[in-house]
């Protein structure tokens, strides 16, 4: 799937109809020729697209809030339109939540009311350890139940069910109650609006976005609809910023992607903010 994660837009065709990119060497040409892109946020054009190649489509793989773009939040209906459409073609919802699935117990597609057919995870249901997983319908897991013999599709791995793993993940389970829910709402929330008023006090050309206790910073002043507009007016900004925060004792994903957790209080948030202003005002 490395294909268009976050491709030049000089290469990627035009933004109703996205032509797919390679993201990485050794990813061959036959790949490419059985991927089709959709553009974020548009239901319109994704359907469009979606009923040109109908049942020629396996299943529609998203992140419900566009990690890689910056967790762009869907506009409203986005996401149900997606849903709609590809149950009506038989095509396969995925939800990628290895991110999203911290901004509520069940998830993006809890926050959101949507329900996909299949849904991945990782990161956070391990408390820390190295995970994934994947789970959805019945009728689709049950391809790979070895009960009976071996299943029709074989999912082998040597770190499968690790038990210190799960065992993490039960206690990370266990701690992310409604309250701690609520808390790390609030947390997302203060950080945001406090970078929002930060960059006005400062009049510099950047925006915050994020859900729950998701943000992701953005240096440009483009309103913020999918991947394309969020790429920065000045492509060296990020790691700038990046550079600044990380000699400030603040590490971030180098693309500006952060989030608040458990451990963290106001006092963090907040001097967060006050490490962002020192650094945006150095580079003044």
């Amino acid at each position: 799937m490395l294909v268009s994660v976050s491709p030049d837009p000089a290469q990627a065709g035009s933004r109703k109809r996205p032509k797919p990119v390679a993201w990485s060497a050794g990813v061959p040409a036959a790949v490419l020729k059985h991927v089709v892109v959709l553009p974020w946020n548009d239901p319109d054009a994704c359907e469009k697209i979606l009923d040109k190649h109908g049942r020629d489509i396996a299943a529609l793989l998203v992140d419900p809030l566009l990690g890689i773009g910056g967790i762009l939040p869907p506009r409203e209906g986005f996401l149900e339109r997606l849903r709609e459409v590809t149950a009506r073609l038989g095509i396969l919802l995925l939800f990628d939540e290895v991110i999203s699935f911290r901004v509520a117990p069940g998830g993006a597609q809890e926050r959101f009311g949507i329900r996909p057919d299949l849904t991945t995870l990782g990161k956070i249901i391990g408390g820390g350890l190295a995970v994934g997983a994947f789970g959805g319908r019945a009728d689709v897991m049950n391809y790979y139940d070895p009960r009976g013999g071996r299943g029709r599709i074989n999912h082998g791995g040597t770190f499968n069910a690790n038990p210190l793993t799960m065992a993490g993940g039960v206690a990370t389970m266990q701690q992310l109650t409604p309250d701690a829910y609520a808390r790390l709402d609030a947390l997302g929330e203060r950080l945001r609006t406090g970078v929002t008023k930060l960059l006005r006090r400062l009049k510099h050309p950047g925006q915050v976005t994020g859900v729950g206790s998701l943000f992701c910073l953005h240096w440009t002043k483009t309103r913020l609809t999918d991947y394309r507009s969020s790429r920065p007016t000045d492509a060296g900004a990020p790691q700038h910023v990046f550079m600044g925060l990380l000699n400030e004792g603040i590490l971030l994903s180098q693309r500006g992607l952060g989030a608040c957790s458990l451990a963290m209080g106001d006092a963090e948030v907040d001097r967060f903010v006050e490490a962002l202003g020192r650094v945006l005002q150095s580079q003044a």
